[in-house]
């Protein structure tokens, strides 16, 4: 049976966090679903922020789910500075 959750990593600020997250979610909605994670260990966010898919050499779509791109357990995305996916205030 295909999973239906992959643990993947969150490197932000000099942080790692290790989460599970369902395997159908495209990065803009990861991003969304981030933010009360981020909001709960204190971690503070540039104003506009992107996740980028550090572990492969890929430019996800951010509408397009996260299991079109093969991602797997273990994986790790990049909270960078700039982009226009995510904003802070949300």
């Amino acid at each position: 049976m295909k999973e239906t959750a992959i643990n993947i990593e969150i490197e932000v600020n000099e942080q790692i966090l290790d989460i599970r997250i369902p395997n159908r979610v495209s990065t803009e909605r990861l991003g969304t679903l981030l933010q009360p994670i981020f909001a709960a260990e204190q971690i503070q966010l540039p104003e506009h922020w992107s996740l980028q898919l550090a572990s492969q050499r890929i430019a996800a779509v951010a509408t397009v789910a996260l299991d079109r791109y093969g991602i797997v357990d273990g994986d790790r995305f990049t909270v960078v500075a700039g982009g226009e996916d995510h904003d802070h205030d949300e």
